[in-house]
């Protein structure tokens, strides 16, 4: 599992806001399950894949659109040769453009409906168009204009706006800003980086400069749940991509991520996924793709 500090261009978001790239990948490739402090839009052009969200993995066709939102844990599992767009900004980028947005309210997928939406007409046709331009400047190193700076954050907010009228995505009043995400993103890459590890809370808010009380409250508030259950949920993460890609046996993974007993981490993974890691591998094992 990774935490990304860095667009991927490896640009700071303080500083650019926004990234916008399209990518021609082979079949069979692997992304992890990563997460970040910004927000993504992933658009599949073309191709077949299984997206990785939480956890649960959504066979996708062309059309696919998913918006990630700051934290959410996320991957991908190439079946064919895949083109993809892909857009991180920072909510920096939406606080320019809007004096109403709160620091507090997070644009997420509605929850009444699946968590991606397949579009179609004009929709696809803006993305399909970006995506061209896009992809060919990465491949040639190409740095637009002001004016095509300007014409892809005007096509990228008209699509959020049309989005967001529709009911598709909503405004969700949830954790902190930016800056309360940016506190706790060395716990979190240490997290995800030291699986095995043991970092108490007591240690974890020394390193982000907060008290124990506050940083309880902030990652609460940011993750929905206390840290010693986000520490076990990001173990469990990272064993579903060993019971997928690896030979290793559920004992051994167990130990691989610092479990007391394999019984323990079974029962935790069942808490967290309905089912064994047994029955976890046997449905979601690379043979299946």
């Amino acid at each position: 599992m990774l935490y990304q500090r860095e667009f991927q261009n490896n640009e700071e978001p303080a500083k650019h806001h926004i990234s916008c790239f399209g990518y021609e990948t082979e079949a069979d490739r692997q992304y992890p399950t990563h997460c970040h402090a910004y927000y993504e839009i992933s658009y599949l052009v073309s191709g077949e894949r299984y997206q990785i969200i939480n956890g649960q993995r959504y066979k996708v066709e062309p059309g696919s659109f998913f918006l990630f939102s700051p934290l959410c844990m996320h991957g991908y599992h190439n079946i064919t040769e895949c083109q993809d767009l892909v857009i991180q900004f920072s909510s920096d980028f939406l606080y320019q453009v809007s004096s109403s947005l709160q620091k507090d309210q997070v644009l997420e997928i509605s929850p009444d409906a699946e968590p991606f939406l397949m579009l179609d007409g004009e929709h696809r046709k803006s993305l399909d168009d970006l995506y061209q331009k896009r992809f060919y400047n990465r491949i040639y190193n190409k740095k637009g204009n002001l004016a095509e700076e300007w014409q892809m954050d005007a096509v990228i907010l008209q699509f959020l706006a049309k989005l967001l009228e529709n009911g598709s995505i909503q405004l969700h009043q949830g954790y902190g800003g930016k800056e309360e995400i940016q506190q706790i993103s060395d716990v979190i890459h240490y997290l995800m980086a030291n699986p095995a590890e043991r970092l108490d809370m007591h240690e974890a808010s020394r390193r982000c400069g907060l008290s124990y009380y506050a940083f309880s409250r902030f990652f609460h508030e940011m993750t929905g749940m206390g840290y010693a259950e986000y520490g076990n949920l990001i173990r469990i993460r990272h064993t579903e991509e060993l019971l997928i890609y690896s030979d290793m046996s559920v004992e051994e993974i167990s130990r691989a991520v610092g479990m007391s007993s394999a019984n323990y981490y079974t029962r935790l993974f069942k808490k967290v996924n309905g089912m064994s890691p047994t029955k976890y591998r046997s449905v979601y094992g690379k043979r299946q793709y």
